[in-house]
């Protein structure tokens, strides 16, 4: 069951930025960790929806992490 909530956080978005690359590259070494770039993905899409200047990872920065 997903509950939902409101969480406040304040972000330093470049550096969340970087941290998901990171966690997309080690991803092809340990899969479990998808779920958690699903999480940074979510809270980026809320805080964009929000108004938030979201930095993203370029498509090209996705697929390269998996090389």
């Amino acid at each position: 069951m997903r509950d939902s909530c409101t969480v406040t956080l304040t972000i330093d978005w470049s550096l969340l930025r970087d941290q998901k690359l990171r966690l997309l590259k080690a991803c092809s070494r340990q899969p479990g960790l998808d779920g958690l770039v699903e999480l940074i993905d979510s809270i980026q899409d809320q805080a964009s929806a929000q108004g938030c200047a979201v930095q993203w990872l370029t498509d090209s920065e996705e697929s390269h992490a998996n090389d």
